[in-house]
């Protein structure tokens, strides 16, 4: 047990019931603050590398990245724009109409086969795929990097 673990616990011992909720209170807020202050500096983070078109930001000791999500479409509209470019045999290629495996499973569009007929299209595919697009958050992903020791010299790792 460290020293922090023996001092908490002895507070713990000879705080009062009524003591220990307004401790517990206090932390409630604590964190509530923390994770608003957090969110904003994140959503600022973020703008500024979308602004700037950027993946990654350049970090001595973090890997910062923005990680979009799959995209998502809106599947009626994409449906009918997609059958006006595209032949119905791709068409069907790309689309799985609603089924049920064990569970039912909505209709949608298979990715790969979208990005498939986009190389073959090119623009007119992109831009229904752009119409149909709905729109997405990227989520800011930040990781420690590891430091690699080398004698003198220090390096740092991608974790």
């Amino acid at each position: 047990m460290t020293t922090e673990d023996t001092i908490a616990a002895d507070i713990r011992a000879v705080c009062t019931d009524e003591e220990l909720a307004d401790a517990i209170h206090l932390l409630d807020m604590e964190i509530a603050y923390s994770q608003k202050q957090r969110g904003q500096i994140e959503m600022t983070l973020t703008r500024r590398l979308q602004e700037r078109n950027a993946l990654e930001l350049a970090h001595p000791t973090l890997l910062v990245k923005l990680a979009y999500p799959s995209p998502e479409y809106n599947t009626p509209k994409l449906r009918s724009l997609l059958g006006e470019v595209v032949s119905p045999e791709e068409f069907i290629k790309a689309y799985k109409s609603e089924h049920t495996e064990q569970v039912e499973v909505a209709a949608r569009f298979d990715g790969r086969q979208l990005n498939v007929l986009t190389r073959k299209y090119g623009q007119p595919v992109q831009e229904v795929l752009d119409q149909a697009r709905l729109p997405a958050t990227p989520r800011l992903r930040i990781t420690a990097k590891d430091v690699v020791n080398h004698g003198d010299n220090s390096q740092l790792a991608a974790s």
